[in-house]
């Protein structure tokens, strides 16, 4: 079984992101631990502010329930105040707050139970 599922997320033919669910939080290579998280995305630019992330994530959230996970932790820049809202709208928890050269990294957490 992978530990990582990946997702793209069409309206209509268009391709408008991507998700990344991964049942081992982990970061990319050129990260720190400490943006270690369960869940990637991205939206393309001119489809952002539409919705699409947040309605990405709770189908992620779903998976992740089917896949028996208890829970998510996503990991977000303090800046990204629309990736925090994407977050917070699928129940995201904020429970631990990194400060680091690169910036703050909030670390939210998802019950799926």
């Amino acid at each position: 079984m992978p530990t990582t599922r990946e997702y793209d997320f069409a309206v209509g033919d268009k391709i408008v992101g991507f998700l990344q669910l991964r049942q081992v939080p982990s970061a990319a290579e050129n990260l720190p631990k400490h943006f270690a998280s369960h869940i990637y995305y991205e939206i393309i630019p001119e489809e952002r502010g539409k919705g699409y992330a947040t309605v990405l994530l709770s189908l992620a959230v779903k998976g992740a329930q089917s896949l028996g996970m208890r829970e998510l932790v996503l990991t977000v820049d303090k800046s990204n105040t629309a990736s925090r809202r994407v977050i917070e709208k699928n129940d995201g928890e904020l429970f631990n707050r990194t400060e680091c050269p690169e910036g703050t990294v909030l670390a939210y957490r998802v019950s799926l139970r």
